[in-house]
């Protein structure tokens, strides 16, 4: 979770930055547009529902709940990278609406994952979970900052974009290894209080 929340958490934090000072809007135009990315993300959500439980019922368990988060955070990335290559704001705010929408995609299959493997400790699963995520989220406040003041920043912000897709990239490389058929175990002094 901590690469999906690194990449989603800039399209909160920073995207509104990068459209006023990169791409020349007034507040008030940047902020419609990042809204307009944003609110593809409930689409998303909602469309995800139904893809993870027909990709479940197609291919089972473990790759029904693989392969929402690898297409979702693969095309998430792919989105961030062709951005610095976009000539205008439009453009900019279609791809960010498509990292939204992918990104938010993934998390149906993460909470399923989440009862998948938790079982009865499903609160302590999604929890540990949530924890990375935030992790994630807060780790764009603190590094975004400092590419920003290196003396290898470029001015269409690239590196910022190469560093969420990577983030998303990481979660797709690693969702190759979750197995949502194996249960949480817990050990006899848990199960006995």
């Amino acid at each position: 979770m901590l690469g999906l929340n690194f990449g989603w958490a800039f399209l909160m934090t920073w995207l509104p930055t990068y459209m006023v000072e990169v791409r020349g809007l007034d507040q008030m135009k940047a902020s419609r547009n990042v809204s307009i990315a944003l609110a593809s993300g409930m689409a998303g959500m909602l469309f995800s529902g139904w893809w993870c439980d027909q990709l479940t019922v197609r291919f089972g368990p473990k790759w029904g709940r693989r392969l929402p988060l690898i297409t979702g955070c693969t095309l998430a990335a792919l989105a961030y990278l062709v951005c610095p290559m976009l000539p205008n704001p439009a453009m900019i705010t279609v791809a960010c609406a498509v990292v939204a929408f992918t990104a938010d995609s993934v998390m149906p299959a993460v909470w399923s994952l989440a009862q998948d493997i938790g079982g009865a400790n499903v609160a302590s699963t999604m929890a540990w979970s949530n924890m990375w995520g935030n992790f994630g989220a807060s780790m764009v406040a603190k590094l975004i900052p400092i590419i920003l003041a290196t003396t290898w920043h470029r001015k269409d912000w690239r590196e910022v974009f190469y560093l969420c897709a990577l983030a998303f990239l990481l979660l797709a490389a690693c969702s190759l290894f979750i197995d949502s058929t194996r249960k949480l175990e817990c050990s006899p002094d848990a199960t006995s209080s």
